[in-house]
């Protein structure tokens, strides 16, 4: 897969969910050792192997650390104040349906050719601002934000 290709994502909402929801998870722990994926999947709900893929992208993207072996597992790769929802968004390749659905449904004809790039640039606005929101949210203001509760 080249740099730019965004691959594609079944349900791009739950990637993140879960991705967003094992971070906190593995904040909360505050462990030096690392985490099975099954331990985690079992905590925020999840199957296991849709959250080993999602803690794939999140390793390549340096945010957690994955070991192998016996006592292999995942950790946060820095601290959790450091780690951004952006971050985790853009780890994860997130293009939610109205991004992609508002290009879908271009007919392939004058019509649709005209409206491309004003649609390209609604979706690209759409994503910097959300992206603008997620940066100023960190994993560790969502843990915060569960303890209060």
């Amino acid at each position: 897969m080249e740099k730019d290709q965004i691959p594609t994502v079944k349900n791009p909402s739950k990637w993140f969910g879960y991705g967003v929801q094992a971070l906190v998870y593995l904040a909360k722990l505050e462990a030096k050792h690392c985490c099975p994926s099954g331990n985690i999947a079992e905590n925020i709900h999840s199957q296991a192997t849709l959250l080993r893929r999602i803690l794939a992208a999140l390793a390549r993207a340096n945010i957690v650390h994955a070991q192998e072996g016996r006592v292999g597992g995942y950790q946060l790769a820095k601290p959790a104040s450091k780690i951004l929802l952006s971050d985790v968004y853009n780890a994860l390749h997130i293009r939610g349906p109205l991004f992609t659905g508002l290009i879908d449904t271009l007919p392939d004809d004058r019509c649709g050719q005209a409206l491309q790039m004003p649609f390209e640039d609604i979706v690209e606005g759409a994503d910097d601002l959300l992206l603008g929101y997620l940066s100023t949210i960190t994993i560790e203001d969502l843990v915060n934000k569960a303890l209060k509760k």
